[in-house]
């Protein structure tokens, strides 16, 4: 890695936060028999929840606890985009 600004520390950098050693987030809801169902308005945790990190964190609720996909894509359109959708708006 090169001094600030160099084209070569900010390739590293962009590499560390697509692939970092551990990541910590969340998903939409987890079906009872543990498939996880992440759903994101602008994507940006997703490369490195199935391919980046070296170790992934997921932290969730008894709510996200879903009967089956049906239910977890349900939740994903009634409560997870609803939220998602105020928060983009929010933060433009």
């Amino acid at each position: 890695m090169k001094g600030p600004g160099s084209q070569d520390s900010s390739r590293e950098i962009r590499k560390l936060i697509a692939a970092p050693d551990y990541m910590l987030g969340s998903v939409a809801a987890v079906t009872d028999d543990g498939t996880l169902v992440a759903a994101s308005a602008l994507g940006g945790q997703l490369g490195a929840y199935v391919a980046g990190a070296g170790k992934v964190i997921l932290v969730l609720g008894s709510q996200k606890i879903v009967s089956g996909l049906d239910a977890a894509l349900r939740r994903v359109n009634e409560v997870v985009f609803p939220f998602e959708k105020e928060g983009v708006v929010l933060t433009s």
